[in-house]
């Protein structure tokens, strides 16, 4: 019944997303007049402007990636890693499942040469990172939301880390006490010994990186609500869009639908942002950034399609040349 749900939502997210909102206008008693109005008021180098920022931060989002496969000792060049990017985008969004991650697994193997084993590390300290970090943002965050206090966050986060840890060495001492070998069980720790390859120094970089790219999230939302007349500072903003992403993340809902959207109002509220603009901003903000990442995402999955067909081709007529070859000796 659930996974029913989730492909119903990630099939029609759209229609369930303008749902949503119809559904808090409605609530919300915001004439839908200012609405229009505020969107008529939007001009063309306000969308350039936003687009612009939208594929900065792409553009750092794929080189961190690039930076961290050097660290795995790896290499995988930009237009490819950008392909990969929008194409498991596309399939995370099209799907009932979070399917975008062991997509990118297979194509960084198919179409870069790369070990499964350094594809799965590489993703795993970007979840990690990019998830750590937005939930420290995300302490200033929350307790605005649920109108509860720091410490108590902190104890729920304390709870989570220490259940994580017990896992993980319950894990590490059932592996070490098995006779037999699995193959999850070593794909894993070869994933793990690849993750030790990155150094502190190049984790560090890193780690800057994933701040520079909380900071042009942040500068998305902060150029919206500079458009529609909304005083909203950018410490604000960046604490609003991790927040956001974090709360979307642990929810496990498809692309955060609802979560990640009702979480950006509730805050936008809290900063006194009127109700009409932050309905506005948001359903923006999901068009931009889900929208053009699946339509870019359908256009780079036919390209790799084409250019895996090509290869596959190549791979036929060498393997006919050949046996072509023998019979003539």
């Amino acid at each position: 019944m659930y996974a029913k749900i989730k492909e119903y939502i990630t099939r029609y997210w759209l229609i369930f997303f303008f749902l949503l909102i119809a559904l808090i206008v409605l609530l919300s008693g915001i004439p839908v007049t200012d609405i229009l109005v505020s969107l008529l008021t939007l001009q063309l180098w306000q969308i350039f402007l936003m687009v612009a920022v939208f594929f900065l931060a792409t553009g750092l989002h794929i080189i961190s990636r690039k930076y961290l496969f050097h660290g795995l000792g790896s290499s995988c060049g930009l237009k490819n890693l950008s392909y990969i990017h929008f194409s498991t985008l596309a399939a995370h969004y099209s799907t009932p499942v979070k399917i975008g991650i062991p997509v990118a697994i297979y194509l960084f193997k198919k179409i870069e040469n790369i070990e499964y084993s350094k594809s799965t590390a590489m993703l795993f300290v970007e979840i990690a990172v990019s998830t750590s970090l937005c939930g420290l943002i995300a302490l200033v965050g929350i307790p605005a939301i649920l109108g509860i206090s720091l410490s108590d966050v902190l104890a729920i986060i304390f709870i989570g880390i220490m259940g994580f840890l017990f896992v993980f060495l319950a894990f590490n001492y059932w592996h070490r006490k098995s006779r037999k070998q699995y193959r999850l069980l070593d794909y894993l720790l070869k994933t793990i010994s690849a993750m030790q390859c990155v150094t502190s120094s190049k984790l560090a970089i890193y780690l800057m990186l994933s701040i520079l790219l909380r900071l042009v999230d942040g500068l998305n939302l902060f150029l919206l609500c500079w458009f529609f007349l909304e005083k909203l500072t950018l410490w604000e903003s960046v604490i609003t869009t991790s927040t956001a992403f974090f709360i979307g993340t642990i929810s496990m809902i498809p692309m955060g639908l609802g979560s990640r959207d009702v979480s950006i109002l509730l805050l936008l509220h809290h900063y006194n942002v009127a109700n009409d603009s932050a309905v506005l901003i948001v359903s923006l903000q999901r068009v931009l950034t889900t929208g053009l990442s699946f339509i870019l995402g359908i256009y780079c999955g036919s390209v790799l399609g084409i250019k895996n067909a090509r290869v596959a081709r190549e791979d036929v007529d060498k393997n006919e040349s050949s046996v072509n070859s023998g019979d003539i000796k």
